[in-house]
């Protein structure tokens, strides 16, 4: 039992040996490259699909799914201006790709800005096919949907954009027309009582005049 737990920590010590010696040589490949772009492909829309990089040495080429899971998928997303990811993909989900596989053993820790950033074997290093190609389902940012094809904006028509822009001002003339209310009760109850006559209808016609002038300000607001 012994040797078997001794056996299983020089693995890890040697596939962390392994990791570490082909992040720096990533690393030192990288510097020399430009114009790497990323795409998602065989889904029909474009929040998902099989995951396909650019290298101008080597063409459009996917990944290999070898250790690939969901913290990988996230750098993917958020590569593509999305949210992150709900799911990630394995075992050619999206179908299988063609060309070189460029990436293999994957191993984001999820702060990178650029999946090709993340530990991996080096640039077409890899021991995998093309029925292993990696693939990943996206999220939409808050406030967009998605609509089968792609991710949308919410629609707001310009009239609400201006009141929700303006609110402060709206709230005011709610407050005016309220404090009016009470001036006007006020005044019809004094009027009431005083000798001086004072027609009802000239209050209800003032009160009304004034109402509709502050109200049509924010009749759509709620």
């Amino acid at each position: 039992m012994v040797a078997i737990e001794e056996f299983q920590q020089y693995q890890r010590r040697i596939v962390w040996k392994l990791q570490t010696q082909t992040v720096y040589e990533a690393m030192d490949e990288q510097e020399s490259i430009v114009d790497l772009q990323i795409k998602l492909n065989g889904s029909g829309n474009n929040i998902s699909g099989r995951v396909e990089i650019f290298n101008p040495n080597f063409g459009w080429g996917t990944v290999c799914d070898d250790y690939w899971d969901i913290t990988d998928s996230n750098v993917v997303c958020r590569q593509l201006g999305f949210t992150g990811a709900k799911t990630e993909r394995k075992q050619a989900y999206y179908g299988e790709g063609s060309g070189h596989i460029l990436l293999d053993d994957v191993g984001c820790n999820g702060n990178e800005s650029y999946i090709w950033d993340c530990p991996h074997r080096g640039w077409n290093k890899t021991n995998c096919r093309h029925s292993e190609d990696a693939g990943v389902d996206c999220l939409c940012k808050k406030g967009y949907t998605f609509d089968g094809a792609r991710c949308v904006g919410m629609y707001y028509p310009p009239m609400y954009l201006a009141f929700k822009k303006h609110r402060q001002m709206y709230v005011y003339h709610r407050t005016n027309v309220i404090i009016n209310i009470i001036y006007f009760i006020m005044i019809s109850l004094i009027s009431g009582e005083s000798d001086v006559p004072v027609s009802q209808d000239v209050h209800f016609m003032t009160f009304g005049k004034y109402f509709i002038s502050n109200t049509h300000h924010f009749q759509y607001w709620n």
